[in-house]
């Protein structure tokens, strides 16, 4: 069997990236211990990140060697491992909050780690968001004014009831938030946050898009921006649907399906007219709504 074990994990280890589940499979029938037994940590990244994955699926008998991975964490002189050790522990809810706040602050300079870091680090301190709000605050904070590579943590705190509130709490947030940036990818993930807030909130209307400010939107060009501005509108029509059909020019615009150019937005834009209580018959909308050219940034304070 030893040898059988062997022969096994190297045509796991070297095997083309589309058999690496197939080839993995055999490995997980032996006992573990003899398994753990055969294995080593191999200098090629490639084959060594292999043994990784199989060390975390064998579970504690292989940790020894698993735990090797907080190094490469930390491994400057190999920077294409270092990320991808930081993006493995992430991929796999490897829960070390403390080893990551501290890698945050060593690293907090380095603009191609920093943003990798943050996207790990944030989901393991909203598992015990209370007891992290100093660095959470920290993180709102610089993200909205000097450090834009910790923009993307924002939805994954906005998606927290508690990190919601930090949010709020944040003056910088709150500034970063009430504009509508001409930026097509700040403007989406704005949409974005919004929504996600929404659900986190007794009363989400302070968060919610003024319905002109929605249509503005919904005749950009972009179809993620697009897509966010439906998945709002859908999000939020329960809290303020007669601001919603009053306003001119609403009701026909979500029934727009001439601006489709997706699945992702067919859906979307059917979920927001489910929401409203309208549908394409009852809107009578069929002409196509012309793109036109952002105008100056409006402001939406909150």
């Amino acid at each position: 069997m030893e040898e059988q074990i062997k022969n096994d994990l190297a045509i796991y280890l070297s095997c083309n990236p589309d058999r690496v589940k197939q080839t993995k499979m055999p490995l997980l029938v032996y006992p573990v211990p003899a398994v753990v037994n055969a294995l080593y940590l191999p200098k090629d990244a490639v084959e060594r990140f292999r043994v990784y994955d199989l060390c975390y699926e064998l579970g504690k008998p292989a940790e020894h060697l698993l735990n090797n991975i907080y190094d490469e964490c930390r491994n400057t002189e190999d920077p294409l491992s270092q990320l991808s050790a930081i993006e493995f522990i992430h991929q796999h809810n490897m829960y070390q909050p403390e080893f990551f706040i501290q890698l945050f602050k060593d690293f907090m300079n380095d603009p191609l780690l920093i943003p990798t870091i943050a996207t790990a680090t944030v989901p393991m301190l909203l598992v015990e968001p209370e007891k992290y709000e100093d660095f959470l605050k920290f993180i709102i904070d610089h993200a909205t004014t000097d450090m834009k590579d910790l923009l993307g943590t924002l939805p994954d705190i906005a998606r927290n009831k508690f990190g919601t509130k930090l949010l709020l709490d944040s003056q910088n947030f709150k500034e970063f938030i009430s504009e509508m940036q001409h930026d097509v990818e700040l403007r989406t993930m704005n949409f974005y946050i919004r929504t996600l807030m929404i659900r986190n909130l007794d009363d989400p209307k302070k968060v919610i898009v003024e319905p002109k400010l929605i249509l503005r939107s919904l005749n950009n060009p972009a179809v993620g921006l697009r897509v966010a501005c439906l998945e709002h509108v859908a999000a939020a029509a329960k809290y303020c649907l007669d601001n919603f059909l009053q306003e001119q020019g609403f009701v026909s615009a979500m029934c727009d399906v001439t601006m489709d150019t997706t699945i992702d937005e067919e859906k979307s834009r059917l979920k927001a007219q489910d929401a409203l209580g309208i549908s394409l018959k009852v809107a009578g909308s069929k002409a196509p709504t012309q793109l036109r050219k952002e105008a100056e940034p409006e402001l939406m304070v909150i």
